[in-house]
Protein backbone atom coordinates (compact mmCIF):
# COMPACT_ATOMS: atom_id res chain seq x y z
CA UNK A 1 0.00 0.00 0.00
CA UNK A 2 1.25 3.47 -1.24
CA UNK A 3 1.95 5.68 1.67
CA UNK A 4 -0.51 8.55 3.02
CA UNK A 5 -0.15 11.86 1.15
CA UNK A 6 -1.59 15.37 0.95
CA UNK A 7 -3.04 17.36 -1.52
CA UNK A 8 -0.39 19.88 -1.22
CA UNK A 9 2.26 17.10 -1.61
CA UNK A 10 0.89 15.54 -4.93
CA UNK A 11 2.39 16.15 -8.26
CA UNK A 12 1.22 18.36 -11.58
CA UNK A 13 0.52 14.81 -13.21
CA UNK A 14 -0.88 13.30 -10.10
CA UNK A 15 -3.66 16.57 -10.01
CA UNK A 16 -4.74 16.50 -13.29
CA UNK A 17 -5.45 12.46 -12.58
CA UNK A 18 -7.54 13.55 -9.67
CA UNK A 19 -9.11 16.47 -11.99
CA UNK A 20 -10.21 13.97 -14.55
CA UNK A 21 -12.12 11.92 -11.94
CA UNK A 22 -13.74 14.76 -10.23
CA UNK A 23 -15.04 16.28 -13.16
CA UNK A 24 -17.23 13.14 -13.82
CA UNK A 25 -18.48 13.51 -10.00
CA UNK A 26 -22.31 14.35 -9.85
CA UNK A 27 -23.89 16.70 -7.92
CA UNK A 28 -25.72 14.05 -5.96
CA UNK A 29 -22.06 12.76 -4.62
CA UNK A 30 -20.48 15.82 -4.40
CA UNK A 31 -23.44 17.03 -2.15
CA UNK A 32 -21.75 14.42 0.25
CA UNK A 33 -18.89 16.45 0.52
CA UNK A 34 -21.38 19.34 0.94
CA UNK A 35 -22.80 17.91 4.21
CA UNK A 36 -19.68 17.05 5.67
CA UNK A 37 -17.30 19.74 4.67
CA UNK A 38 -19.30 22.47 4.18
CA UNK A 39 -18.60 23.11 0.54
CA UNK A 40 -19.85 25.38 -1.21
CA UNK A 41 -22.66 23.66 -4.40
CA UNK A 42 -22.29 27.19 -6.56
CA UNK A 43 -24.73 28.13 -9.57
CA UNK A 44 -23.32 25.20 -12.16
CA UNK A 45 -21.56 21.89 -11.61
CA UNK A 46 -18.50 23.17 -12.88
CA UNK A 47 -18.55 25.82 -9.98
CA UNK A 48 -19.38 23.36 -7.33
CA UNK A 49 -16.21 21.28 -9.12
CA UNK A 50 -13.94 24.61 -8.69
CA UNK A 51 -15.15 24.83 -4.96
CA UNK A 52 -13.96 21.23 -4.05
CA UNK A 53 -10.74 22.15 -5.48
CA UNK A 54 -10.43 25.28 -3.87
CA UNK A 55 -11.25 23.71 -0.05
CA UNK A 56 -9.00 20.57 -0.98
CA UNK A 57 -5.96 23.62 -1.62
CA UNK A 58 -6.95 25.08 1.62
CA UNK A 59 -7.07 21.73 3.56
CA UNK A 60 -11.34 22.76 4.35
CA UNK A 61 -11.59 18.86 3.21
CA UNK A 62 -9.60 16.01 4.83
CA UNK A 63 -7.62 14.70 1.91
CA UNK A 64 -7.78 10.88 3.14
CA UNK A 65 -11.69 11.29 3.03
CA UNK A 66 -11.87 13.03 -0.44
CA UNK A 67 -9.46 9.96 -1.82
CA UNK A 68 -11.66 7.84 -0.51
CA UNK A 69 -14.76 9.42 -1.61
CA UNK A 70 -13.55 10.01 -5.30
CA UNK A 71 -13.51 6.46 -6.78
CA UNK A 72 -17.38 5.62 -5.31
CA UNK A 73 -18.45 8.16 -7.62
CA UNK A 74 -20.53 5.70 -10.09
CA UNK A 75 -21.68 3.45 -6.74
CA UNK A 76 -25.10 5.03 -6.27
CA UNK A 77 -25.54 5.29 -10.29
CA UNK A 78 -28.82 2.99 -11.95
CA UNK A 79 -26.16 0.44 -11.54
CA UNK A 80 -27.16 -3.32 -12.91
CA UNK A 81 -26.43 -5.95 -9.79
CA UNK A 82 -24.74 -8.90 -10.70
CA UNK A 83 -25.03 -11.44 -7.68
CA UNK A 84 -23.16 -14.67 -7.16
CA UNK A 85 -23.49 -17.36 -4.32
CA UNK A 86 -20.70 -18.81 -2.74
CA UNK A 87 -20.24 -22.83 -2.43
CA UNK A 88 -18.90 -22.80 0.94
CA UNK A 89 -20.86 -20.80 3.10
CA UNK A 90 -18.23 -21.19 5.78
CA UNK A 91 -15.12 -18.80 4.51
CA UNK A 92 -18.42 -15.71 5.06
CA UNK A 93 -17.78 -14.69 8.44
CA UNK A 94 -16.71 -11.19 9.77
CA UNK A 95 -14.01 -13.10 10.93
CA UNK A 96 -12.79 -14.26 7.31
CA UNK A 97 -13.57 -10.80 5.96
CA UNK A 98 -11.54 -8.87 7.97
CA UNK A 99 -8.38 -11.52 7.30
CA UNK A 100 -9.36 -10.84 3.26
CA UNK A 101 -9.36 -6.96 4.09
CA UNK A 102 -5.63 -6.89 5.56
CA UNK A 103 -4.54 -9.16 2.60
CA UNK A 104 -6.00 -6.78 -0.46
CA UNK A 105 -4.95 -4.01 1.00
CA UNK A 106 -1.61 -4.18 -0.19
CA UNK A 107 -2.89 -3.98 -3.66
CA UNK A 108 -4.32 -0.88 -3.24
CA UNK A 109 -3.21 1.99 -5.68
CA UNK A 110 -4.53 6.07 -4.72
CA UNK A 111 -6.50 7.16 -7.25
CA UNK A 112 -4.18 9.91 -7.94
CA UNK A 113 -1.93 7.50 -9.41
CA UNK A 114 -4.00 6.23 -11.95
CA UNK A 115 -3.61 7.91 -15.48
CA UNK A 116 -6.31 7.60 -18.19
CA UNK A 117 -4.28 7.39 -20.88
CA UNK A 118 -1.34 4.71 -19.21
CA UNK A 119 -4.20 2.23 -17.86
CA UNK A 120 -3.41 -0.92 -18.83
CA UNK A 121 -5.33 -3.46 -16.21
CA UNK A 122 -7.85 -3.82 -13.88
CA UNK A 123 -7.06 -2.00 -10.39
CA UNK A 124 -7.98 -1.65 -6.95
CA UNK A 125 -8.41 1.90 -6.11
CA UNK A 126 -10.41 1.43 -3.02
CA UNK A 127 -11.67 -0.69 -0.06
CA UNK A 128 -14.31 -0.32 2.69
CA UNK A 129 -15.17 -2.12 5.63
CA UNK A 130 -18.83 -1.47 6.32
CA UNK A 131 -20.40 -2.43 9.76
CA UNK A 132 -18.71 -5.95 9.81
CA UNK A 133 -20.69 -7.30 7.74
CA UNK A 134 -19.71 -5.83 4.36
CA UNK A 135 -16.07 -5.52 2.48
CA UNK A 136 -16.26 -3.08 -0.94
CA UNK A 137 -13.75 -3.08 -3.50
CA UNK A 138 -13.95 -0.60 -5.78
CA UNK A 139 -11.63 -1.28 -8.98
CA UNK A 140 -10.89 1.06 -12.20
CA UNK A 141 -10.43 -0.56 -15.83
CA UNK A 142 -9.25 1.00 -18.63
CA UNK A 143 -12.00 1.60 -21.15
CA UNK A 144 -13.26 3.61 -24.51
CA UNK A 145 -15.98 5.75 -25.23
CA UNK A 146 -17.55 6.61 -28.74
CA UNK A 147 -17.64 10.06 -29.51
CA UNK A 148 -20.47 10.58 -31.40
CA UNK A 149 -20.22 14.32 -32.14
CA UNK A 150 -16.71 13.25 -33.91
CA UNK A 151 -16.51 10.91 -36.81
CA UNK A 152 -13.31 9.75 -39.02
CA UNK A 153 -14.26 10.34 -42.18
CA UNK A 154 -17.46 11.89 -41.40
CA UNK A 155 -18.73 8.02 -41.28
CA UNK A 156 -16.98 6.23 -37.89
CA UNK A 157 -17.73 7.84 -34.64
CA UNK A 158 -14.14 8.27 -32.89
CA UNK A 159 -12.72 6.74 -29.47
CA UNK A 160 -11.50 8.07 -26.55
CA UNK A 161 -9.88 6.39 -23.53
CA UNK A 162 -11.69 6.16 -20.58
CA UNK A 163 -11.67 5.25 -16.19
CA UNK A 164 -14.52 2.51 -16.23
CA UNK A 165 -15.25 2.25 -12.48
CA UNK A 166 -16.75 -0.98 -11.39
CA UNK A 167 -17.90 -2.32 -7.42
CA UNK A 168 -17.95 -5.55 -5.70
CA UNK A 169 -19.48 -6.47 -2.56
CA UNK A 170 -18.82 -9.54 -0.17
CA UNK A 171 -21.36 -9.34 2.07
CA UNK A 172 -21.11 -11.91 5.25
CA UNK A 173 -25.22 -11.90 6.12
CA UNK A 174 -26.48 -12.39 2.99
CA UNK A 175 -23.79 -14.80 1.93
CA UNK A 176 -23.24 -13.32 -1.58
CA UNK A 177 -20.58 -11.40 -3.59
CA UNK A 178 -22.50 -8.85 -5.64
CA UNK A 179 -20.75 -6.69 -8.78
CA UNK A 180 -22.57 -3.38 -9.69
CA UNK A 181 -21.64 -2.17 -13.15
CA UNK A 182 -23.06 1.40 -14.11
CA UNK A 183 -24.13 1.83 -17.63
CA UNK A 184 -21.86 4.48 -18.96
CA UNK A 185 -23.16 6.27 -21.53
CA UNK A 186 -21.57 6.02 -24.80
CA UNK A 187 -19.39 3.08 -23.45
CA UNK A 188 -17.90 0.68 -26.14
CA UNK A 189 -15.60 -0.93 -24.65
CA UNK A 190 -13.42 -2.48 -21.44
CA UNK A 191 -10.04 -3.50 -21.74
CA UNK A 192 -10.57 -4.84 -24.87
CA UNK A 193 -13.68 -6.59 -24.87
CA UNK A 194 -16.76 -4.86 -26.69
CA UNK A 195 -20.03 -3.60 -24.74
CA UNK A 196 -23.21 -5.60 -26.17
CA UNK A 197 -26.90 -4.33 -25.38
CA UNK A 198 -26.06 -5.34 -21.40
CA UNK A 199 -23.49 -4.88 -19.72
CA UNK A 200 -23.20 -9.01 -18.95
CA UNK A 201 -20.13 -9.53 -20.84
CA UNK A 202 -17.94 -7.06 -18.83
CA UNK A 203 -19.27 -9.96 -15.81
CA UNK A 204 -16.45 -12.32 -16.37
CA UNK A 205 -13.88 -9.55 -16.32
CA UNK A 206 -14.12 -8.17 -13.12
CA UNK A 207 -15.30 -11.38 -11.38
CA UNK A 208 -12.51 -13.41 -12.60
CA UNK A 209 -10.28 -10.50 -11.84
CA UNK A 210 -11.62 -10.59 -8.36
CA UNK A 211 -11.57 -14.41 -7.86
CA UNK A 212 -8.27 -14.77 -9.21
CA UNK A 213 -6.75 -11.80 -7.04
CA UNK A 214 -8.53 -11.23 -3.76
CA UNK A 215 -10.96 -13.65 -3.02
CA UNK A 216 -11.28 -17.19 -4.58
CA UNK A 217 -14.54 -18.99 -3.98
CA UNK A 218 -16.83 -21.35 -6.28
CA UNK A 219 -20.30 -19.81 -6.96
CA UNK A 220 -23.42 -22.15 -7.75
CA UNK A 221 -26.70 -21.82 -9.44
CA UNK A 222 -28.83 -19.62 -7.75
CA UNK A 223 -32.17 -21.95 -8.63
CA UNK A 224 -34.13 -20.53 -5.91
CA UNK A 225 -34.87 -16.91 -7.64
CA UNK A 226 -36.83 -18.33 -10.45
CA UNK A 227 -39.18 -19.66 -7.60
CA UNK A 228 -38.76 -16.64 -5.75
CA UNK A 229 -39.92 -14.55 -9.06
CA UNK A 230 -43.01 -17.09 -9.01
CA UNK A 231 -43.81 -16.31 -5.11
CA UNK A 232 -43.11 -12.12 -5.84
CA UNK A 233 -45.71 -12.45 -8.51
CA UNK A 234 -48.14 -15.08 -6.91
CA UNK A 235 -48.01 -12.68 -3.91
CA UNK A 236 -48.61 -9.22 -5.68
CA UNK A 237 -51.56 -10.66 -7.27
CA UNK A 238 -53.01 -12.76 -4.59
CA UNK A 239 -56.50 -11.48 -3.72
CA UNK A 240 -55.75 -10.96 -0.07
CA UNK A 241 -59.26 -11.46 0.59
CA UNK A 242 -60.92 -14.05 3.63
CA UNK A 243 -64.56 -14.12 2.55
CA UNK A 244 -63.01 -15.26 -1.05
CA UNK A 245 -61.00 -17.75 1.11
CA UNK A 246 -63.72 -18.75 3.40
CA UNK A 247 -65.83 -19.68 0.28
CA UNK A 248 -62.98 -21.33 -1.63
CA UNK A 249 -62.36 -23.89 1.58
CA UNK A 250 -66.30 -24.86 1.18
CA UNK A 251 -65.91 -25.24 -2.64
CA UNK A 252 -63.08 -27.43 -2.20
CA UNK A 253 -64.45 -29.69 1.13
CA UNK A 254 -67.99 -29.44 -0.37
CA UNK A 255 -68.38 -28.94 -4.09
CA UNK A 256 -65.12 -30.28 -6.12
CA UNK A 257 -65.51 -33.82 -5.78
CA UNK A 258 -69.29 -34.06 -7.04
CA UNK A 259 -68.39 -31.33 -9.55
CA UNK A 260 -65.60 -33.91 -10.47
CA UNK A 261 -67.58 -37.23 -10.58
CA UNK A 262 -69.90 -35.35 -12.70
CA UNK A 263 -67.43 -34.79 -15.36
CA UNK A 264 -66.17 -38.19 -15.30
CA UNK A 265 -69.03 -39.47 -15.88
CA UNK A 266 -69.52 -37.98 -19.16
CA UNK A 267 -66.68 -38.43 -20.49
CA UNK A 268 -64.74 -42.10 -19.94
CA UNK A 269 -61.50 -40.95 -21.29
CA UNK A 270 -61.32 -38.76 -18.33
CA UNK A 271 -60.61 -41.30 -16.07
CA UNK A 272 -56.96 -40.96 -15.77
CA UNK A 273 -54.49 -39.05 -12.83
CA UNK A 274 -53.11 -36.61 -15.21
CA UNK A 275 -56.70 -35.05 -16.64
CA UNK A 276 -58.22 -35.66 -13.65
CA UNK A 277 -55.42 -32.98 -12.07
CA UNK A 278 -56.08 -30.72 -15.05
CA UNK A 279 -59.68 -30.34 -14.54
CA UNK A 280 -59.86 -29.76 -10.83
CA UNK A 281 -57.36 -27.24 -11.14
CA UNK A 282 -59.30 -25.85 -13.86
CA UNK A 283 -62.28 -25.89 -11.55
CA UNK A 284 -60.76 -24.07 -8.86
CA UNK A 285 -59.78 -21.57 -10.81
CA UNK A 286 -62.99 -20.81 -12.40
CA UNK A 287 -64.52 -20.52 -8.82
CA UNK A 288 -61.79 -17.93 -7.40
CA UNK A 289 -61.48 -15.78 -10.53
CA UNK A 290 -65.57 -15.47 -10.25
CA UNK A 291 -65.18 -14.67 -6.40
CA UNK A 292 -62.58 -12.16 -7.27
CA UNK A 293 -65.02 -10.72 -9.57
CA UNK A 294 -67.47 -10.57 -7.16
CA UNK A 295 -66.03 -9.58 -4.20
CA UNK A 296 -63.01 -7.77 -5.56
CA UNK A 297 -59.09 -7.89 -4.27
CA UNK A 298 -58.29 -6.56 -1.14
CA UNK A 299 -55.55 -3.86 -0.27
CA UNK A 300 -51.98 -5.27 0.98
CA UNK A 301 -48.79 -4.20 1.37
CA UNK A 302 -45.93 -6.97 -0.24
CA UNK A 303 -41.96 -5.78 -0.44
CA UNK A 304 -42.12 -5.16 -4.17
CA UNK A 305 -45.07 -4.40 -6.83
CA UNK A 306 -45.03 -6.08 -9.61
CA UNK A 307 -44.55 -3.99 -13.47
CA UNK A 308 -43.79 -7.16 -16.06
CA UNK A 309 -43.67 -10.61 -16.66
CA UNK A 310 -41.52 -12.42 -18.67
CA UNK A 311 -42.03 -15.97 -19.88
CA UNK A 312 -40.25 -18.83 -21.93
CA UNK A 313 -36.43 -16.51 -21.86
CA UNK A 314 -38.58 -13.24 -22.81
CA UNK A 315 -40.53 -14.73 -25.74
CA UNK A 316 -43.68 -13.58 -24.22
CA UNK A 317 -44.07 -10.55 -22.10
CA UNK A 318 -46.96 -8.51 -20.27
CA UNK A 319 -46.30 -5.01 -18.68
CA UNK A 320 -48.86 -4.49 -16.43
CA UNK A 321 -48.55 -0.90 -16.26
CA UNK A 322 -48.53 -0.43 -20.09
CA UNK A 323 -49.22 2.59 -21.56
CA UNK A 324 -52.90 3.51 -22.98
CA UNK A 325 -56.08 2.09 -20.41
CA UNK A 326 -54.61 0.28 -17.65
CA UNK A 327 -56.05 -3.15 -16.73
CA UNK A 328 -57.40 -3.78 -13.44
CA UNK A 329 -55.32 -6.00 -10.59
CA UNK A 330 -57.70 -8.75 -11.60
CA UNK A 331 -57.21 -8.30 -15.31
CA UNK A 332 -53.59 -8.38 -14.71
CA UNK A 333 -53.75 -11.80 -12.33
CA UNK A 334 -55.47 -13.49 -14.82
CA UNK A 335 -53.29 -13.37 -18.05
CA UNK A 336 -50.57 -13.62 -15.56
CA UNK A 337 -51.49 -16.84 -14.75
CA UNK A 338 -51.70 -18.38 -17.85
CA UNK A 339 -48.41 -17.26 -19.11
CA UNK A 340 -47.19 -18.85 -16.00
CA UNK A 341 -49.23 -22.22 -16.61
CA UNK A 342 -48.07 -22.90 -19.89
CA UNK A 343 -44.22 -21.27 -20.01
CA UNK A 344 -41.53 -20.90 -17.45
CA UNK A 345 -40.77 -17.39 -15.91
CA UNK A 346 -38.06 -16.02 -16.99
CA UNK A 347 -37.65 -12.38 -16.07
CA UNK A 348 -39.75 -10.25 -13.62
CA UNK A 349 -40.34 -6.49 -13.65
CA UNK A 350 -40.63 -5.43 -9.87
CA UNK A 351 -40.62 -2.36 -7.94
CA UNK A 352 -39.35 -1.44 -4.93
CA UNK A 353 -40.85 2.10 -3.49
CA UNK A 354 -39.32 4.25 -0.26
CA UNK A 355 -39.70 7.96 1.28
CA UNK A 356 -42.55 8.11 -1.80
CA UNK A 357 -39.95 7.07 -4.29
CA UNK A 358 -40.16 4.25 -6.70
CA UNK A 359 -36.65 1.90 -7.83
CA UNK A 360 -37.53 -0.28 -10.54
CA UNK A 361 -35.62 -3.09 -11.62
CA UNK A 362 -36.26 -6.12 -13.76
CA UNK A 363 -34.83 -9.72 -12.22
CA UNK A 364 -33.65 -12.75 -14.41
CA UNK A 365 -31.44 -15.56 -13.52
CA UNK A 366 -28.78 -16.53 -15.34
CA UNK A 367 -26.62 -19.72 -14.80
CA UNK A 368 -24.04 -18.57 -12.48
CA UNK A 369 -25.79 -15.43 -11.11
CA UNK A 370 -28.93 -13.23 -11.26
CA UNK A 371 -28.92 -10.36 -11.87
CA UNK A 372 -31.22 -6.86 -11.20
CA UNK A 373 -31.24 -4.29 -13.54
CA UNK A 374 -32.29 -0.56 -13.24
CA UNK A 375 -34.41 0.51 -16.06
CA UNK A 376 -34.05 4.06 -15.04
CA UNK A 377 -31.25 6.81 -14.96
CA UNK A 378 -32.09 8.13 -10.98
CA UNK A 379 -29.76 7.70 -8.63
CA UNK A 380 -30.17 5.05 -6.18
CA UNK A 381 -28.64 5.37 -2.67
CA UNK A 382 -26.43 2.26 -1.52
CA UNK A 383 -29.05 1.98 1.75
CA UNK A 384 -31.51 1.26 -1.25
CA UNK A 385 -29.33 -1.25 -2.90
CA UNK A 386 -29.32 -3.32 0.54
CA UNK A 387 -32.49 -2.94 1.23
CA UNK A 388 -33.86 -4.19 -2.13
CA UNK A 389 -31.44 -7.83 -1.88
CA UNK A 390 -32.23 -8.12 1.41
CA UNK A 391 -35.99 -8.06 0.87
CA UNK A 392 -35.49 -10.40 -2.39
CA UNK A 393 -33.54 -12.77 -0.36
CA UNK A 394 -36.10 -13.07 1.89
CA UNK A 395 -37.94 -15.16 -0.38
CA UNK A 396 -34.83 -17.32 -0.56
CA UNK A 397 -35.22 -17.97 3.22
CA UNK A 398 -38.95 -18.51 3.16
CA UNK A 399 -38.02 -21.53 0.23
CA UNK A 400 -35.34 -22.97 2.56
CA UNK A 401 -37.83 -22.94 5.77
CA UNK A 402 -40.52 -24.16 2.96
CA UNK A 403 -38.59 -27.53 2.32
CA UNK A 404 -37.72 -27.96 5.58
CA UNK A 405 -38.83 -31.47 7.08
CA UNK A 406 -41.07 -31.77 10.34
CA UNK A 407 -43.65 -29.69 11.69
CA UNK A 408 -43.11 -26.49 13.60
CA UNK A 409 -45.52 -26.44 16.28
CA UNK A 410 -46.75 -22.99 18.17
CA UNK A 411 -45.33 -22.65 21.36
Amino acid sequence: MEQEKHYKDLSEEQIQNLLFVLEKTTRHHLNKLKEQFNVKSGGSLSQFHENVIHDLMMEQIDFSSFINWLPQLHLEGNNTLFVFEPVNLQSFNTKNLATIYNKSIGSLVKIYNINCEELADIKLVNLNMIDKHQLLYTFVAPAYIQNKNEKIDQIIPSMKKELFFAYILVDTNLKHVVLSLHPTQHLYSILGTTRKQDMDVFVPLFMNHFRKNFFPFNYKDPEWVVDAMCDIVEEYFFHNNPLIEKKMNHFNNNMLNDLMELFLSKEASFSNPSSELRIKKALQLIYEDELVNSYKMMPKQTPFRVFQHNTDKGVTTFNANSKGKPLSLIECREIIRVMSQNADTSKVGIIYSKDEKNYPYKVSKEENYYSLKRITTSTTEKEVVDNVLYKFNEYKYRQEISDTPGEIENS
